[in-house]
């Protein structure tokens, strides 16, 4: 799930919430736990009444939002295009230099791995053992 949604960073999403809300904004990010991080984001809330009586509809402009996974129950995309998916990665000749030598000048081989030194990381088994308290 989580390789399909970048593609989306940066559209406009529609994140339904299960207390008749809707938050609407631009996704800037989001984690595996599918918390989303909205910026521009309005709040829209449906208040049902009771019997007979009209819904009506509360919007409120909240601006930079994370909405935790667990209460999001759907995300609908509003406009998402290819272009812009790409464009967003897509750099000039200079930064494709500057990445080239980043790459080019951290090559070396990396050194050999050895065994900790003695005294880091776990306990000797002696100090494992279970301690017994005497009562005097």
């Amino acid at each position: 799930m989580g390789r399909q949604m970048y593609k989306f960073i940066g559209s406009r999403i529609k994140a339904r919430v299960g207390d008749y809300r809707v938050f609407e904004g631009t996704l800037q990010a989001f984690d595996p736990h599918m918390n989303l991080v909205l910026a521009d984001c309005e709040e829209t809330r449906t208040i049902r009444k009771k019997k007979g009586k009209k819904e009506t509809t509360e919007k409120h402009h909240l601006g930079l939002v994370i909405l935790r996974g667990m209460v999001v129950s759907s995300i609908i995309v509003e406009n998402f295009s290819e272009n812009q998916a790409t464009d967003r990665f897509a750099m000039d000749d200079t930064a494709k230099e500057n990445l080239g030598l980043a790459v080019s000048s951290s090559t070396a081989p990396a050194p050999k791995m050895s065994a900790p030194a003695q005294g880091v990381g776990a306990p000797a088994a002696d100090d494992m053992q279970p301690q017994v308290k005497r009562r005097k």
